[in-house]
């Protein structure tokens, strides 16, 4: 009787060492740009499948709309790290920074592997920018840290923008030729590939500002309460996404060409510069 005692007990134990770990990942949809949010749940929950499965874990994902139902489900223990888009964390910073450290972003350039971003402002050169006080100012829809930006461009020259959203930076290149705006805000990838395609753009178009090299795509953090061994395991299957075919339809969909570990260290000047700005003009705050 003893015996069997002990092989029941020796079973369960053997039994919970090797069962698999079980997580949600939470996905705050909100300021999510550049995507079809019908397709990206699909290759998201396609992906989750077969990372759990290489990685021999029970992943599933829990896709929210905003901060706060995302926020309480983690305070109550149901998801345990999350994706979301640069600005929900620069907004959110401090309660993230507190329970979440280590994480992954995206690359979008598939020639580096360089995660940092910078915003351009380009016009045409037949305005004047020094003298002429109004302008239409475009930035890419939803991308309410372009909004930032342009904010921040707007109070330093003391000019001011009457500021429309386009569905494309590309797009916005081409309104900014074709005389239909002033001034538009797109990333320097953007703009390379435009002058690349065109060269012709280079002769009307100019850059009028630009910012440093800190800002970041879509950003995921790992709970702190997560073990190691998993963190370890769930970052080593997003550096090497690109191995399945589950994985390269993902990077299709979301745009970009890889991850590279991060942890929140790595915002410090991202974070300055929102802190900055927020600060200087509280009411953008306000018009999300």
């Amino acid at each position: 009787m003893k015996l069997l005692f002990a092989l029941l007990i020796s079973g369960l134990l053997w039994s919970n060492l090797w069962a698999a770990y079980t997580t949600n990942i939470g996905f705050i949809g909100d300021h999510i740009t550049e995507v079809n949010y019908a397709n990206a749940k699909s290759a998201m929950k396609i992906w989750i499948k077969q990372m759990s499965k290489d990685i021999n874990i029970n992943a599933t994902i829990e896709f929210y709309n905003n901060f706060d139902d995302f926020f309480s489900d983690y305070k109550k223990g149901k998801v345990e790290s999350v994706i979301m888009s640069p600005y929900v964390y620069l907004k959110y910073q401090k309660k993230f920074d507190k329970d979440f450290h280590r994480g992954w972003v995206k690359i979008r350039n598939e020639y580096s592997k360089d995660y940092l971003m910078k915003y351009l402002l380009i016009s045409r050169r037949d305005i004047d920018y020094t003298k002429q006080r109004e302008f239409i100012a475009l930035h890419k829809q939803e991308d309410l840290l372009a909004k930032l930006v342009l904010t921040d461009f707007e109070h330093q020259d003391k000019k001011r923008y009457t500021i429309r959203t386009s569905t494309s930076e590309s797009k916005a290149i081409l309104d900014i030729f074709f005389k239909k705006a002033d001034l538009a805000l797109i990333h320097k990838e953007s703009w390379d590939i435009a002058i690349e395609l065109n060269p012709q753009l280079s002769k009307k178009l100019y850059i009028v500002h630009k910012t440093d090299k800190i800002f970041v795509d879509m950003i995921s953090l790992l709970a702190n309460t997560m073990p190691d061994n998993i963190k370890d395991l769930y970052l080593n299957a997003m550096t090497n996404i690109n191995t399945s075919e589950q994985g390269r339809q993902l990077m299709a969909i979301f745009k970009f060409n890889g991850t590279v570990e991060v942890s929140t260290d790595d915002f410090k000047a991202m974070k300055k510069y929102y802190n900055r700005v927020a600060k200087e003009n509280p009411k953008i705050l306000q018009e999300e």
